[in-house]
């Protein structure tokens, strides 16, 4: 048949289209791979991304735990506070009675100064409240000291700067309770 000529011109170009041919799936070959290694990271950063959103619903979980047992322990100590008040209250009231009760030949001066110091106790204890009552007392914008007036905004209450950590969390003490306030929860007022 034909001219060899013609055959060697066929075979050189179907070693060359091969070649390309070859070129073409290898490279093909190494673009699935590539494909594949992304797929497998991007599944990797998937579960990392699942991993981490478990996390932080754990870690809010947790800070809503120990936010209900803050409030909880707030509302221990104040009904706490409320009834030491109030029996308190009651004492003096008791003591005033039975004063009051006293023949009237009986009373003397010494009672009747004791009643007097009873009663300026009562409503000294009810001033007390009437000043711990305020809602909003004016920022102060000098620096921060323990010690300080500070204003709490979530219980609306004024208090004394006890202790403040690393993370700007302060330690406050409201009358007879001291608190864990988080930052940005207070500020500086000014002394009364």
């Amino acid at each position: 048949g034909l001219d060899e000529g013609i055959i060697q011109n066929a075979r050189g170009r179907l070693s060359y289209e091969k070649r390309q041919f070859d070129s073409v799936l290898s490279a093909a070959e190494e673009t699935r791979q590539q494909a594949s290694k992304l797929v497998s990271e991007a599944e990797i950063d998937r579960q990392r991304a699942a991993e981490l959103l478990d996390e932080t619903k754990k870690q809010k979980d947790l800070v809503e735990q120990k936010r209900k047992k803050l409030d909880e322990n707030i509302r221990r100590q104040t009904k706490e506070l409320i009834e030491d008040s109030v029996d308190e209250a009651n004492e003096l009231i008791e003591k005033i009675k039975e004063i009051l009760n006293k023949p009237e030949q009986e009373v003397c001066e010494a009672d009747l100064f004791s009643a007097r110091t009873l009663r300026k106790k009562l409503e000294n204890m009810s001033a007390e409240y009437d000043v711990e009552a305020a809602i909003v007392d004016a920022p102060d914008p000098t620096p921060l000291n323990v010690g300080d007036d500070v204003f709490v905004k979530s219980i609306e209450k004024r208090g004394t700067l006890v202790g403040i950590s690393a993370r700007g969390e302060a330690t406050v003490q409201v009358g007879k309770i001291s608190l864990k306030i988080k930052k940005g929860d207070y500020y500086k007022v000014k002394k009364k």
